[in-house]
């Protein structure tokens, strides 16, 4: 058996797993959310969280990072994003970084660069690629992931969940 059949074969072994993935900034808040569904062999579970004074893309970032951080074996994962920076940084970006010591190519600092390394070191355990769908485009699930994220962002404010985020139908 040749070293890419060997390796054909123990990824074919890998459980796959897709997470759908969504984060938001609410600036009369300040505050951020995040909400993310996760399969796996026929079963789904939901995260959602939120932080006090970060950005868009903290969020987005953790979204991701919340579901992977619950495997507890090798897997194959699909992070299905409405981020470009999150999708980009999965399938690219974060591969040339960490080959230049967490540096941009004109040596500049990347942004949220701890969440970059934690997503880097779990690509090194798990077969992790990113898809981009078109946010707030009737994909269900995405938009199922903005809903959460929302309320997550509301719940770290401490205020009441609006109605309408409630009484989804």
């Amino acid at each position: 058996m040749t070293e890419a059949q060997e390796f054909d074969l123990q990824l074919s072994a890998m459980p796959s797993v897709t997470i759908y993935s969504d984060g938001s900034f609410k600036p009369a808040l300040q505050t951020g959310g995040y909400g993310t569904i996760m399969t796996c062999n026929g079963h789904t579970r939901f995260f959602y969280g939120g932080f006090i004074g970060v950005s868009n893309n903290v969020m987005e970032l953790m979204g991701a990072i919340a579901a992977i951080r619950v495997l507890n074996c090798p897997c194959r994962i699909n992070v299905i994003s409405d981020s470009q920076y999150v999708v980009n940084g999965i399938n690219s970006w974060m591969h040339h970084w960490a080959a230049n010591d967490w540096r941009k190519s004109d040596n500049s600092n990347i942004a949220n660069v701890e969440l970059w390394k934690e997503l880097y070191m779990y690509s090194q355990h798990h077969v992790l690629t990113g898809t981009w769908v078109k946010g707030h485009s009737n994909n269900f699930s995405n938009s199922t992931c903005d809903h959460f994220a929302t309320i997550g962002a509301y719940s770290v404010a401490g205020l009441p969940i609006p109605p309408h985020l409630l009484n989804r139908n």
